[in-house]
């Protein structure tokens, strides 16, 4: 008798607390969605690490070039070198990187020579960022070359293996948020005083919103945590960058001069050579290539 009416009771309470999103199938939810929420973000951060490892690339090799430019380079970018020279600048490092009120800290710099060396500063990194190699070179090896191949395998890995899995994930989460939703929005606790089949249903769909959300949790765990603990060999990234797959080219050229095997790739001459040859209607009524040249 009193298991009979604390089950009872724990239905109504579980309805009431469904209608204020609240309870644990709710709790769990959110869990599994803010989990799946870090997974799609695993293919766009590897993306964009290879920006970032570019870039740093891009920067070590720029001020490599700063140390060693001369001030009188900055002549063809529109600076006004004389009193930049005059005040002690003697290369681009020297100025770059520094503001216009700092230059006109110095004396003899006015407001419009600072100016045009923070514009010809900028247009130099431009233009010298535009002549950089950034692709590593295997016989000159720069610092930065190493991160930047491990970034790409990286990607590369992540983007061969978890694609698929990632959809599965993504499609499942977005229809467990719809359930949910539906599941709050549909549960009104007045029908289940007296019926004991609404009861039972709504005990049910919560079971099955519960297993979901412990697929979705799981799934996103595992993804994220190959995501995170992946370590992408540095030796077999430089092998892999001095192993460059083959042409597209080459294989469509590959694939063109292939010997054809089908049945009608070489017309012989037609016996009749006539405009009413019948083969050659026949032929054509269905469609099929042609196997005289009528």
């Amino acid at each position: 008798m009193f298991s009979g009416l604390t089950s009872y009771l724990a239905a109504l309470s579980s309805a009431y607390k469904t209608t204020s999103g609240a309870g644990p199938v709710f709790a769990g939810i959110d869990a599994a969605l803010r989990e799946a929420r870090q997974v799609a973000l695993i293919l766009p951060s590897a993306k964009a690490g290879i920006g970032v490892a570019r870039d740093a690339i891009l920067e070590a090799e720029v001020a490599a070039a700063a140390q060693v430019t001369s001030l009188d380079d900055l002549a063809d970018f529109g600076a006004r070198v004389g009193p930049l020279s005059s005040a002690g600048y003697r290369v681009v490092a020297e100025v770059r990187g520094q503001g216009v009120a700092a230059l006109m800290a110095r004396e003899g710099i006015g407001e419009v020579t600072a100016a045009s060396a923070v514009s010809a500063v900028q247009a130099w990194e431009v233009h010298t960022r535009s002549e950089l190699r950034v692709m590593p070179d295997p016989d000159a090896r720069r610092p930065a070359d190493t991160a930047l191949l491990v970034a790409v395998g990286r990607q590369l890995t992540l983007g061969r293996e978890l694609p698929a899995r990632i959809k599965v994930l993504a499609d499942r989460a977005q229809a467990l948020e719809q359930d949910g939703k539906l599941f709050r929005d549909g549960t009104v606790p007045a029908e289940h005083f007296f019926s004991s089949a609404k009861r039972d249903a709504h005990a049910a769909h919560e079971t099955q919103l519960r297993q979901e959300a412990a697929w979705v949790l799981a799934e996103a765990q595992i993804l994220n945590r190959y995501a995170r603990e992946l370590v992408i060999d540095e030796a077999a990234a430089w092998r892999r960058s001095m192993t460059p797959p083959p042409s597209s080219l080459r294989s469509k050229a590959r694939r063109l001069t292939r010997p054809f095997r089908g049945r009608h790739r070489r017309p012989r001459a037609c016996p009749i050579n006539a405009a009413d040859c019948p083969r050659r209607s026949r032929m054509r009524s269905r469609r099929r290539p042609w196997t005289y040249r009528c």
